[in-house]
């Protein structure tokens, strides 16, 4: 070994935070910045290395979160699109199709070509887990996944994560999923029945 797994972590993380997006790009960096000796593992030995270590990057950065939410209460969970293209190669783009899809964006009245992000974050804006899935997949389709993960006692989320089903299930282990109530047709059906029986 010309590194230990440590000396191969401490390197990616420092491509990561680096801004560093490819493993190419990253891989020459990290021999033309920080090893030009050449005391480095090859391109293929080096990324076989970092697919081994990537259960125990997951495994740090579950502990690193856990210390760093210490005596959180409230996660606010939220997605967003992430386009890949502009909008006129919608159709003809094909980059990460597996998960990209076109999507509808309705904060800007506009379809993007790329996947959707889940997050929960704290207050600060710490990032404690995420999800990426395809456009289609609804919000309140990860919100149990996502609550468990971040292991906290409360979340606030929009009315996209109205589910009483998945609510109840998160309060038996401990977790508050606390939204704004929708003013959808069974209420004002219900409003007009107290009306009409008051009337009568």
């Amino acid at each position: 070994m010309k590194q230990h797994d440590t000396v191969i972590i401490a390197c990616i993380i420092w491509g990561v935070i680096t801004g560093y997006t490819s493993q190419r790009a990253m891989y020459r960096a990290v021999c033309t910045v920080l090893f030009p000796n050449g005391n480095f593992p090859s391109k293929s030995r080096s990324t076989r290395l970092s697919a081994n270590l990537a259960y125990t990057i997951k495994i740090i950065r579950y502990f690193f979160i856990k210390k760093h939410i210490k005596g959180e209460l409230v996660g606010i969970i939220d997605s967003f699109p992430s386009p890949l293209c502009k909008p006129v190669r919608n159709r003809r783009a094909k980059i990460l199709n597996q998960l990209a899809k076109i999507g509808y964006n309705s904060m800007k009245n506009s379809y993007f070509y790329g996947p959707k992000i889940h997050i929960i974050g704290t207050k600060t804006g710490f990032s404690v887990t995420y999800s990426i899935t395809d456009p289609s997949v609804h919000d309140v389709k990860v919100l149990e996944t996502l609550s468990e993960e971040a292991n906290l006692p409360n979340i606030l989320g929009d009315k996209g994560y109205i589910s009483h089903k998945i609510h109840e299930k998160l309060a038996i282990k401990g977790i508050s999923v606390l939204v704004p109530p929708r003013k959808n047709g069974s209420l004002s059906n219900r409003t007009d029945k107290v009306i009409y029986e008051h009337q009568s």
